[in-house]
């Protein structure tokens, strides 16, 4: 017969098992919460920027994709070797998922795949 100590200590070692279960668990699905949210907004970016013909599209028409997607202005050394007046730059990716991702690589097989989009546009006179 066990004693009332031993099952009280198989109780709590149960306990902290499924609530260790259930903390990666839940960890787990809030990375592939912001990853699925990031391949969406990459997913979105490469369709705006699908939609855009060189030569037609204006600086003012993409102004409020630039201002969507945070664009960063590039420097005059961009610019110049493509014979541009401005120059922007558009960076989608979830840094730390992407540092857990190069150092857990098992996640991949989770799920927990790293989306990045990146992309330059150019543009001379407007």
């Amino acid at each position: 017969m066990m004693g009332t100590g031993r099952i009280c200590w198989v109780r709590w070692v149960g306990v902290l098992i499924v609530l260790t279960i259930a903390g990666f668990i839940l960890a787990w699905a809030i990375l592939f919460g912001i990853n699925l949210h990031a391949g969406f907004q990459a997913h979105s970016l490469v369709d705006a920027v699908r939609s855009m013909q060189v030569g037609v599209t204006t600086l003012e028409e993409t102004r409020p994709l630039l201002e969507r997607y945070r664009a960063s202005t590039l420097p005059a050394s961009f610019t110049n070797q493509h014979s541009a007046d401005t120059g922007f730059d558009i960076s989608l990716r979830h840094e730390n998922i992407e540092r857990l991702a190069e150092r857990f690589y098992f996640l991949r097989y989770v799920g927990l795949a790293v989306w990045g989009v990146d992309t330059e546009m150019y543009f001379q006179n407007g």
